[in-house]
C-alpha cells in the first residue's frame, strides 16, 4: 500500500489491514513508524526511491509479508486500548489536579 494521504491515521488504518506500507515524511506524525521494519519511509517526492521500494516488495514478497505482520503488530501495540488507558491515566490526574471544579 503507497501512503499519499496527510492523515496521521491512514498510515496505521494501512497497517492494520496487513499489506506492507510505503509513505512520505510529510506532514504527520511517524513515531508509530519503525523505517525498514513495519515499513518503509521514503522523502516527499522521491519518485526514484519510492520506485525502489515498491520493486523490493514485489522482489522480496516473505520481506514483504513479514514488514506487513509487523507493521500490524506495531499499531495493534501502539494504538491499543490498553495503551490508550495508560496514557489516560497518566495524564487525567494531572488535568484534575489543575481544575479542582471537575471533582
Amino acid at each position: 500500500m503507497i501512503d499519499t494521504k496527510l492523515s496521521g491515521s491512514f498510515p496505521s488504518r494501512s497497517r492494520l489491514r496487513g499489506p506492507p506500507v510505503i509513505t512520505t515524511r510529510s506532514g504527520r506524525p511517524i513515531e508509530s513508524v519503525v523505517d525498514g521494519e513495519t515499513e518503509f519511509l521514503v522523502e516527499p517526492n522521491s519518485v526514484n526511491t519510492l520506485a525502489e521500494k515498491i520493486l523490493y516488495f514485489d522482489q522480496n514478497k516473505q520481506v514483504a509479508e513479514s514488514m506487513g505482520i509487523a507493521g500490524r503488530k506495531n499499531v495493534e501495540t501502539i494504538f491499543s486500548w490498553e495503551k490508550a488507558t495508560e496514557q489516560l491515566l497518566e495524564v487525567f490526574p494531572r488535568y484534575v489536579r489543575g481544575h479542582p471544579t471537575i471533582i
